[in-house]
């Protein structure tokens, strides 16, 4: 596969997913905005842990909104219950 051939496959692929996803990624600024409106300050691997795996839920919840009037986004269901498990293992490490 070519240059050309990777970007015309590249754009079908998101073109594909925004078309599920909704421009999610203007929704989850919005999200973490709001929930941050201080912002945040990452200054240890564990901080980075923590968002990593909270940034990701709220990926999946985010998609699963933006799927509401259509029963959902499945994946993303399961995909939430991944990064929670994660992330509490990243908890449950330095508590330990």
């Amino acid at each position: 596969m070519n240059t050309t051939d990777s970007l015309k496959a590249a754009m079908q692929t998101y073109e594909q997913r925004n078309d599920v996803y909704a421009d999610n990624f203007v929704r989850l600024g919005n999200v973490m905005a709001a929930m941050f409106p201080g912002g945040l300050t990452m200054q240890t691997p564990k901080d980075w842990q923590r968002l990593y795996t909270f940034m990701m839920i709220q990926v999946k919840q985010t998609r699963y909104a933006a799927q509401w009037y259509n029963g959902g986004h499945q994946d993303s269901s399961i995909d939430t219950i991944v990064y929670a498990a994660l992330q509490k293992e990243i908890d449950d490490r330095s508590a330990a």
